[in-house]
């Protein structure tokens, strides 16, 4: 999904659009404040870590949900993700399968992350946990559950891409909002800021360092199996909120990007669409590089023509956070 560039700007320079659609935006929160206030959310008997946004699009809460249950992974705990299976078929609770579901059944982001630890997807979260810890979840990690009020969460993780931040700081369809900042952060136990540090230094400046909650600076490590992209002639694509983001992490890791794709968001790519790049990149010796969510959506059999690039969450200071989270689990 590409966003309208409006809304992004800051609010000094707002779209006249932007002033057009406030009546829609009125009517986003007051339909959020209802459902807020006629939910009744229930109590798991596990600890239940929430990690998610206020904004739409990628702002890195996949691979941070990934590294989060890593980390309790390795200090014994057994986690499973919760996700609702965004643009997938099914209803679920299902424990996603990475060798017999497809992305058509499950979403892209859940296939993908159930490939490293194990992953339900649930349209109703609350049956969602109880399947998990069923299955043996000891705690539970609910991927993009913020605006979820039907399960109670013991901690809330916020995470922002510090580039991009609130953007214009309107609600939908006047900004990238889901909720109020306001709201947003009312509920927020902790603060994971993703991104370069002159970035997060100058969006900690302008917005909530006097909330008083604690922050946690984080970047995103991409890795690439295989092969090294110093140098090499690179095609890339992917059908993600920021694509630009990707081209320049390509560029970063010094590959010559003599081609970008950008396609939309969690949708089935077209087979011509796929034939055109492997044609291309034959005839000018070039590597085929996306993101690995977008490689779950691509056919297995054309896969061995593509290149996944994996990225990962380095957190700064992993101690607070963990300090933050040990006394719910």
């Amino acid at each position: 999904m590409l966003f309208p560039r409006f809304w992004f700007k800051p609010k000094v320079k707002t779209s006249v659009i932007s002033y057009f659609l406030f009546p829609l935006s009125f009517l986003w929160m007051v339909l959020g404040n209802l459902k807020l206030f006629i939910s009744a959310p229930s109590k798991s008997p596990i600890p239940i870590i929430c990690v998610g946004n206020i904004t739409v699009g990628g702002n890195g809460k996949t691979p941070t949900a990934l590294k989060l249950c890593s980390l309790l992974k390795d200090r014994g705990y057994h986690p499973h993700i919760l996700s609702r299976g965004y643009k997938g078929n099914l209803k679920g609770p299902h424990l996603v399968n990475p060798l017999r579901d497809s992305f058509i059944d499950v979403g892209d982001e859940a296939l993908m992350m159930s490939k490293y630890h194990p992953t339900w997807i649930s349209r109703n979260r609350e049956s969602g946990v109880k399947s998990a810890i069923t299955s043996g979840a000891n705690v539970i990690i609910l991927d993009d559950g913020f605006q979820n009020y039907h399960v109670k969460k013991d901690f809330s993780i916020l995470v922002i891409e510090a580039s991009v931040g609130f953007g214009n700081g309107y609600l939908i369809p006047a900004g990238p909002l889901r909720e109020t900042i306001s709201s947003g952060l009312k509920k927020t136990d902790l603060i994971i800021i993703i991104g370069e540090h002159f970035d997060q230094t100058a969006f900690e400046r302008d917005t909530f360092l006097r909330k008083n909650i604690p922050i946690v600076e984080a970047k995103i490590v991409a890795k690439i199996n295989k092969v090294t992209l110093n140098q090499k002639t690179v095609i890339g694509f992917a059908g993600i909120a920021h694509p630009e983001k990707f081209r320049n992490t390509l560029e970063t890791l010094g590959a010559n990007v003599i081609n970008f794709k950008a396609f939309t968001n969690h949708k089935p790519f077209k087979l011509a669409h796929l034939k055109e790049l492997i044609t291309e990149a034959k005839k000018k010796h070039a590597l085929l590089v996306t993101t690995e969510k977008d490689l779950v959506r691509i056919p297995e059999k054309l896969q061995p023509h593509f290149k996944a690039l994996k990225v990962e969450v380095e957190i700064k200071n992993q101690n607070l956070l963990l300090e933050k989270l040990m006394p719910i689990l």
